[in-house]
């Protein structure tokens, strides 16, 4: 039933959501406590998986009494942001305390206006975060007890420290996502996180800060883009021979992950820093390789069910 579900979702977020383009429109920070929040902030939708509510196409600019861009906290109902422009003090998108796989967060550019916080955090389970921007944030994503989300097709990059942080956090899928220019590792996995997917993303000159301590635990001397403390983690595909592509790599043999778990990138590549264009919020948010996102999250819900199926016979 899981991986029906993941499909029905997977559909869904390509028929209805990705290949869209709003004109924005400036709105105020969003705070939803609760499923009748967003009956009562008049955010369009039913909370059903085939019409979520939809904060969609806005505009968003913190300020000192309001730091954070969207918080959506405690609810059972699904629901999307996509499509926005945020411009956040502390975190552009936070999501706290959903249902398993109802929130879903979309083609949205987020910017840090302080150097502090993080782009998008989650502390929710089956999350689907895909086609993001996050930038000059501490973190571009960082996530604490959220596990078997999707983070694909993002672009976490020039944040102080991480483009990702996954604490705490299992069975995530991290894929095709730029990760450039980040001041400490590109992609991390502390605090045990267990099962944890990571390959086809392109890592570019990360670490440029050279040694920091995180978490109280913690102290680096950096020398790798990508930091492993958790345990299971896989950073390539097997069935495919697919890892990263990392700006660093010697051209021979596998890449070195730091942290304790030992792990490395059995197929590495090559890359090439890629250039980050800047977004013309203007125009709207831009589509980026939909037909492969939807094929992608098909391909990896059958995935998912046919190893669950496996698990259970």
């Amino acid at each position: 039933m899981r991986g029906l579900r993941f499909l029905l979702i997977s559909f869904v977020v390509w028929f209805f959501f990705v290949s869209h383009v709003w004109a924005l429109v400036d709105h105020d920070p969003i705070v939803i406590t609760g499923d009748a929040g967003f009956v009562s902030g008049g955010f369009p939708g039913s909370g059903t998986v085939g019409d979520p509510f939809r904060v969609e196409g806005l505009r968003i600019v913190t300020d000192a009494l309001h730091r954070n861009g969207v918080e959506v906290r405690d609810t059972s109902v699904y629901f999307v942001v996509r499509g926005c422009v945020i411009e956040a003090d502390y975190i552009g998108v936070l999501v706290d305390g959903a249902a398993d796989g109802t929130a879903m967060i979309l083609g949205n550019v987020i910017t840090g206006r302080t150097g502090d916080g993080g782009g998008i955090t989650l502390s929710t389970d089956g999350v689907l975060v895909l086609n993001n921007t996050c930038s000059g944030f501490i973190v571009g994503l960082h996530t604490n007890y959220a596990d078997r989300c999707i983070f694909q097709y993002n672009n976490f990059s020039y944040n102080a420290y991480y483009g990702l942080n996954i604490r705490f956090s299992d069975d995530c899928l991290i894929t095709r996502n730029t990760v450039v220019g980040n001041g400490g590792h590109g992609i991390s996995l502390i605090r045990d996180s267990t099962g944890n997917m990571v390959y086809n993303n392109t890592m570019a000159r990360n670490g440029g800060i050279g040694s920091y301590e995180w978490d109280y635990i913690y102290s680096y001397t950096i020398s790798s883009q990508g930091c492993d403390e958790g345990r299971g983690n896989m950073w390539y595909d097997e069935e495919t021979q697919t890892g990263n592509k990392w700006s660093d790599y010697s051209g021979e043999g596998e890449y070195l992950l730091d942290g304790s778990a030992g792990s490395v990138d059995k197929y590495p590549l090559s890359a090439e820093a890629p250039v980050v264009n800047p977004v013309d919020d203007n125009s709207g948010i831009p589509g980026f390789g939909l037909f492969s996102i939807a094929i992608s999250l098909i391909v990896f819900g059958l995935r998912r069910a046919h190893i669950r199926n496996t698990r259970l016979g």
